[in-house]
């Protein structure tokens, strides 16, 4: 990046003569009004360098509103143009430049006589100025990483838009559909993603116009480009059926089995700080049902006293069984579907699967039995209260155990 070949603005004071090499570079755009011709600075750059610089120094910036400079701020942006980027940054001051400023296209010349079928709203709508996009949310739109780098370290707002109809720089970035795009500019628009993201992008922000409501960047994600779904999902992003359902739709893709996993790892940690508690009320229950049975046996104890407390024990069992059970779907879900995106090649998917395994509390048997393999050994090899819900749930629905473990209702039966 370099701004040496630009001369200083030329701001309420002469404008500079042109060297003789640039006049004659000028020639060809010596009819153009000043704005033209910044805009014509913008488009060569990457191709004429040269006619760039000439026309850039010859500028009158006088000449050129406010607005017609955040529209080359804008553009140089969407085209990638960091010199002329940098150089618009670094004078914003004297050419009185907003880096979070947008720039308003002029209405259109219309005759109404023309649009006999348009209703009063509709030709509001049609006359009324709308601001465009910032430059760092073009910048994001179109993958320029530099570009969103250079307007990030100087200023520019990583969450700005006018309003909730309004693209964020992230939303702009996630939606990108690469249908059409080579490898490089896939792989620029994740940068851009894990960049914005890095500097406090709201990963969870709404854009919401028309029949466009509560559009997320996951959501944009998800439909185009499933890669930024994991790194946003990564970052915190919610979900909602409509997430789901399109990751169940491109089940077949491992990146769609890796947003699976992370989906339900997730189920697993918001409950992680609850599992503790988890597994002390199943134990306190447990010893309960063990108390009320023990109970209903005592001499002196009304018969119907003893069935009701047997059945609030049998109740609290089971609640307490569906309740582990669920944590251990959560558990074996989320590795299927790491398992599966491993298998796929996605070296992200093996160390999710290595580290959740490593902390899983289910017994290896309970596992293996569900399809799911263990590359290391059982983390919890001794009989807790957890092995022996975790039993009793697979003997309730008919599996064999290891283990002979039964409730305390199947063993007051045994007794008898």
């Amino acid at each position: 990046m370099s701004t040496n070949r630009f001369r200083q603005p030329s701001i309420n004071g002469e404008v500079q003569t042109p060297s003789p090499e640039e006049l004659e570079l000028l020639k060809a755009y010596a009819y153009m009004p000043e704005t033209d011709k910044l805009i014509k600075a913008i488009e060569l750059d990457k191709v004429a360098p040269n006619k760039t610089s000439a026309l850039i120094n010859s500028l009158d910036w006088n000449k050129i509103d406010r607005n017609q400079r955040l529209l080359a701020l804008r553009e140089a942006a969407r085209i990638g143009c960091v010199d002329i980027l940098a150089y618009l940054i670094d004078h914003r001051v004297e050419l009185g430049i907003d880096l979070n400023g947008h720039y308003v296209a002029p209405i259109p010349r219309i005759k109404l006589a023309d649009h006999p079928h348009l209703d009063r709203a509709s030709l509001h709508a049609l006359l009324t100025p709308v601001p465009l996009d910032s430059a760092l949310t073009e910048a994001a739109k179109e993958g320029h990483l530099d570009c969103v780098k250079l307007l990030i370290d100087n200023g520019a707002d990583v969450n700005h838009r006018l309003s909730t109809a309004d693209y964020t720089p992230l939303v702009a970035a996630a939606g990108y559909n690469p249908l059409l795009s080579t490898a490089a500019t896939i792989k620029k628009h994740e940068d851009v993603v894990n960049y914005l993201l890095s500097h406090g992008a709201d990963c969870n922000s709404i854009v919401s116009y028309d029949s466009y409501a509560a559009l997320t960047p996951l959501k944009l994600a998800v439909q185009n480009h499933l890669p930024n779904a994991v790194t946003l999902l990564l970052a915190g992003a919610t979900t909602d059926e409509f997430v789901m359902s399109r990751l169940a739709a491109k089940a077949s893709d491992p990146y769609a089995q890796l947003c699976l996993g992370i989906i339900m790892e997730r189920n697993i940690i918001r409950a992680k700080d609850q599992l503790e508690q988890l597994l002390i009320e199943s134990k306190r229950l447990y010893d309960m049902s063990t108390l009320t049975h023990q109970q209903s046996q005592a001499p002196g104890l009304p018969s119907e006293e003893a069935a009701k407390q047997q059945e609030i024990s049998k109740a609290q069992w089971s609640a307490s069984q569906q309740r582990f059970e669920y944590v251990a779907s959560c558990y074996v879900t989320a590795l299927t579907h790491y398992q599966n995106a491993s298998l796929a090649g996605l070296p992200e998917a093996t160390h999710r699967y290595r580290d959740l395994r490593e902390h899983c509390p289910i017994p290896t048997s309970v596992l293996a039995r569900r399809g799911v393999t263990a590359p290391m050994e059982d983390p919890i090899p001794s009989v807790t209260n957890e092995n022996r819900l975790f039993a009793a749930s697979a003997e309730s629905r008919g599996q064999k155990h290891e283990r002979d473990v039964t409730s305390p209702h199947e063993e007051k039966r045994h007794h008898r």
